[in-house]
């Protein structure tokens, strides 16, 4: 019984001093630091680059319009819909595309915008390139 209770105790006491603290947030001086070395010293601790980490297509897209959308407007992105994704030697191609032709007054209509383009490192999310046509 007396197990139990020294139990009970160091439990409520373990619990209280995990909630007693207050969180420490890093400086912005920390933060410069960290950036600086991690810009300057190449055998800093980094997983970028080893493998890919922007893997689920679902993802890619998100990042890709989240982008996309801040250049070249939401309405304008998504009018190309559905977009052509691939996965090649680790970079995400992201292109939109046209409307199939369709039939107007008798004629068969085209749709003459441009298309967007967005290439992205699997492996660091980088940007490799960005363009839209006119």
């Amino acid at each position: 019984m007396k197990h139990i209770l020294l139990c009970i105790f160091f439990m409520a006491v373990s619990s209280y001093g995990q909630t007693k603290f207050a969180h420490h947030r890093i400086t912005l001086s920390e933060a410069k630091e960290i950036l600086n070395e991690s810009l300057t010293k190449k055998e800093v601790h980094n997983i970028i680059g080893s493998k890919p980490i922007l893997t689920d297509r679902k993802k890619v897209i998100d990042f890709s319009e989240a982008v996309l959308f801040d250049i070249y407007g939401q309405k304008s992105i998504e009018k190309q819909k559905p977009y052509a994704v691939f996965m090649i030697n680790n970079y995400w191609f992201i292109q939109g595309s046209h409307r199939k032709p369709w039939k107007e007054n008798g004629q068969t209509m085209f749709e003459l915008t441009g298309l967007f383009t967005m290439i992205i490192d699997a492996r660091n999310y980088q940007i490799i390139r960005i363009t839209h046509g006119k």
